[in-house]
């Protein structure tokens, strides 16, 4: 974790990082005092939402294409297994042994 980190830091490094992310912190609040981060801040914000409504779409639109391929495949995985009951009819019919696991098989021969 972060506190086994920070312990396991020296007195210098912490007190660099404390300084850089001080200075840091400074620097921003003189830009924003200058007021010459809102207008970025406005435009990445726009970005944003913009971005999230069309990840939000795009998100819709691939769980609607999902459920329209399960159904798609769903009645596909139906009629392959109406033609596989069918025919183990006919091969229980025509007398033919269905062995479904190789142990089944190697005993009896």
């Amino acid at each position: 974790t972060i506190i086994q980190f920070m312990a396991s830091c020296s007195c210098s490094t912490i007190s660099v990082v404390l300084m850089v992310f001080g200075l840091l912190g400074f620097g921003f609040k003189q830009l924003w005092d200058q007021h010459l981060i809102q207008p970025h801040l406005e435009e990445a914000s726009m970005y944003l939402f913009i971005f999230t409504i069309a990840f939000v779409i795009l998100l819709v639109l691939l769980g609607e294409f999902v459920r329209w391929l399960r159904e798609k495949l769903g009645f596909v995985h139906d009629g392959v297994a109406f033609v596989h009951d069918k025919m183990d009819d006919v091969m229980d019919f025509l007398g033919f042994d269905d062995h479904d696991d190789g142990e089944e098989a190697e005993e009896s021969i």
